[in-house]
């Protein structure tokens, strides 16, 4: 009785090419539908948060290199430690765009390029922080005499004392004591008289103990500290656990990047995002887009495995 009323229904199409149109149209729907895949919310709004905090981080040190007290450190804009610093962040704003447009895309190519880059400034950044810190070190061992024979070239170079009264300027505004070697010289060079006496008090009782005050060489490393720290602060507190965040919430993806290159013949890897309307040649990936597993389950079988359930059903009715 059962199997009259199967064979009294209407007669369904049970070849492979139907049922998988089915599973397509059924998928399709469902993913228009769907919210946006959580990997491309990661890729938009990590890559949109670094291109401000590079932009930020890039404004704060053109002006670092603009103020006058950077002239007294052997630092200048365009040393090697900071060409290449240049380079990796020009490197990071390249990155992020392609990021960005390879999801918007779905270009293979674009996003295979900016997993490639990301992981690659990952160890690149951790290498430059180890130069900085090398250099600060050799600056703070230098920088004393550095400063001193600096002061005393300019006194021989221009032999007037108006270089003395711009820095016993900038004594007074920094709160802080020359080295006494150079307060002797100004106090010995030529057209001394003409040194006010106020300003030779001030010099001579810089360095009594009621006074307090700290050399100036220390003033200026303290300064350039909390200049630099700053940008530290941007660089490695903001910016490197960014991309240290999306490496690590998006690892599977990058798993996949590096099995598509063991595995260069196999078309079936890394390929989630190139959803486009030809939803047949896509095959989806459940690290980073786990919605309708069920259907995309479907989308990984052969036609060979089609072709069996449909014999399978044909027994049955049979």
């Amino acid at each position: 009785m059962n199997t009259c009323n199967k064979i009294n229904s209407p007669i369904r199409d049970f070849s492979p090419n139907s049922e998988l149109q089915a599973n397509q149209i059924k998928l399709r729907h469902r993913y228009r539908l769907a919210p946006l895949p959580t990997y491309k919310v990661w890729l938009y709004s990590t890559n949109l948060l670094l291109i401000l905090l590079q932009t930020i981080y890039l404004s704060f040190l053109y002006r670092f290199f603009q103020q006058k007290n950077i002239k007294l450190f052997p630092i200048s804009w365009n040393e090697n430690i900071l060409v290449g610093n240049y380079i990796i962040i020009g490197i990071q704003y390249f990155s992020s765009f392609c990021g960005i447009i390879g999801v918007y895309i779905y270009s293979r190519n674009l996003i295979r390029l900016f997993w490639f880059i990301k992981t690659s400034l990952l160890s690149l950044d951790f290498f430059f922080a180890i130069i900085i810190v090398m250099k600060f070190s050799t600056l703070h061992a230098n920088f004393e005499n550095y400063f001193s024979n600096k002061i005393q070239n300019e006194i021989k170079i221009n032999k007037t004392i108006d270089v003395c009264f711009r820095w016993e300027e900038f004594q007074e505004e920094n709160f802080c004591c020359f080295d006494k070697s150079f307060i002797d010289i100004c106090l010995n060079i030529p057209l001394s008289d003409t040194f006010d006496k106020n300003f030779k008090s001030i010099y001579l009782n810089c360095h009594k103990e009621e006074a307090k005050k700290e050399l100036c060489h220390y003033t200026l490393l303290r300064w350039i500290h909390r200049e630099v720290d700053f940008l530290i602060i941007i660089y490695y507190f903001m910016m490197y656990p960014v991309k240290f965040i999306i490496v690590i919430a998006l690892r599977d993806d990058i798993s996949e990047l590096f099995s598509e290159i063991i595995f260069t013949k196999n078309r079936h890897l890394y390929t989630h995002w190139v959803l486009d309307e030809d939803i047949t040649s896509v095959t989806l990936s459940n690290s980073s887009y786990d919605y309708c597993n069920e259907e995309n389950e479907l989308l990984y079988n052969d036609k060979t495995n089609l072709k069996n359930s449909f014999f399978v059903k044909q027994n049955v009715y049979n």
